[in-house]
């Protein structure tokens, strides 16, 4: 009976420490929440059911944001198992794409893939399909790591059914992303504006800050070649968005973009000026496209918005600069 007592109590207490280490977490403070954690694991190994996996799964997540992705590993496999095993899907969905996520960082794509398939097939099971979707999107980001292409761009669709199916629209603005990004490796700047372009307006509908930071920072990668200054743009909007997460991952995206994005041979600074080196000429498209937009922006702003005026300051007709306008999207 004693015995009993202290398994129910131990229970409770691992309950109540995961319960607060997850929240711990959600608000920073990271070793607190390490700390909770980690007994609550102990306390709950017991169990062995959905809260330990839960357990294991922040727990996994916290040493993965913290950069610790072999130890993350170890316990999201565990949590993966657990879960699989009892059929639970929500806490699966999150699991796996965590754990996928620190497999990737840790370069094992092999190992990544094959935990998300194995998720996959469990979530089918269960007819769980919003989960399904997601592990499409997993498979997406990985394949785009590996630099395989053909398969991202397919699991990125895949995604986009899912989400059409169910009418998700988180779902379907992180497909449109994805379809972004994979058109962009192809060189295909149009059908990846297109679909950055759809991703950032349902972001902008959601009010979801993360989303559209990510829609434009991959519309910078993708046009940063041709319309270096639209890129700049789309990258300090990126930084005002996603910036305030805090997010690792996140900063080493825009620093990697950003870093593409300025090494250009034509820069507009800070402070309005266009500068290039005659001794390292750019491109003649790029420089032209720049040089319109820059003249185009800034006489738009000297005339306050008037189109005749701009067209004035320019030597240019009041169709023209409306056309330009346009073509520039300013």
């Amino acid at each position: 009976m004693i015995e009993e007592e202290t398994a129910r109590g131990d229970f409770a207490l691992g309950v109540l420490e995961y319960a607060l280490g997850a929240r711990r977490l959600q608000t920073g403070r990271v070793e607190e929440a390490r700390a909770l954690l980690h007994s609550s694991v102990r306390l709950l190994d017991e169990e062995h059911g959905r809260y330990y996996a839960s357990a294991l799964g922040a727990l996994g997540a916290l040493l993965a944001s913290c950069g610790e992705c072999a130890d993350a590993v170890e316990k999201l496999w565990e949590a993966q198992r657990i879960l699989i095993r009892y059929a639970i899907g929500d806490p699966l969905v999150e699991v796996t794409t965590t754990l996928a996520a620190a497999l990737v960082r840790i370069e094992r794509f092999d190992e990544a893939e094959r935990a998300v398939h194995e998720s996959l097939d469990a979530l089918q099971r269960l007819g769980h399909a919003r989960g399904a979707g997601r592990m499409f999107k997993t498979l997406a980001e990985i394949y785009l790591e590996r630099n395989d292409v053909a398969r991202a761009e397919n699991a990125a669709r895949v995604t986009l059914e899912h989400a059409e199916t169910l009418r998700d629209d988180v779902l379907r603005a992180e497909g449109q992303i994805l379809l972004g990004r994979t058109a962009a490796r192809r060189r295909d700047r149009e059908a990846a504006e297109q679909a950055l372009s759809r991703a950032r307006e349902i972001a902008r509908r959601l009010d979801d800050r993360k989303l559209e930071g990510l829609a434009c920072l991959y519309w910078a990668e993708a046009c940063y070649a041709v319309s270096p200054m639209q890129a700049q743009e789309l990258i300090a909007r990126a930084q005002e968005l996603l910036r305030p997460l805090s997010d690792p991952r996140i900063e080493q995206e825009i620093e990697r973009v950003a870093q593409r994005a300025t090494s250009e041979r034509i820069k507009l600074t800070p402070d309005n000026k266009l500068i290039f080196d005659g001794n390292f000429l750019p491109n003649w498209y790029v420089a032209r496209e720049t040089l319109e937009r820059f003249l185009l922006k800034n006489a738009l702003r000297q005339a306050e918005g008037n189109l005749t005026k701009a067209g004035e300051l320019l030597g240019i007709t009041k169709v023209h600069v409306h056309n330009l306008r346009r073509q520039f999207n300013l």
